[in-house]
């Protein structure tokens, strides 16, 4: 795949966000794929919306996560664990 084919960096992106299961790793190669091919062809319109779209997903998914996890270390659970070390400390 020679670099400067912004149509095959373009197709290699898509195929990359395919499967509706891509993690991570896929849609970080594909956001790679797209701004290289929008830094050799800033003008392509296909291009710019498809790597606008990407960025928004993964915006997204990185606000979703952080209301997904937020709670996970909350003063709760570090109360929790003080609860499992006093049981464990009278048995």
């Amino acid at each position: 795949l020679k670099p400067s084919f912004t149509k095959a960096l373009y197709r290699r992106a898509q195929a990359r966000l395919l499967p509706v299961s891509s993690g991570a790793m896929e849609m970080e190669l594909a956001e790679k794929d797209l701004k290289e091919a929008y830094r050799l062809d800033p003008n392509n319109v296909t291009i710019r919306k498809e790597l606008r779209k990407l960025l928004e997903q993964k915006s997204k998914q990185k606000l979703a996560d952080k209301t997904t996890y937020s709670g996970l270390f909350d003063k709760k659970s570090l109360d929790f664990d003080k609860h499992i070390e006093k049981v464990f400390i009278k048995i």
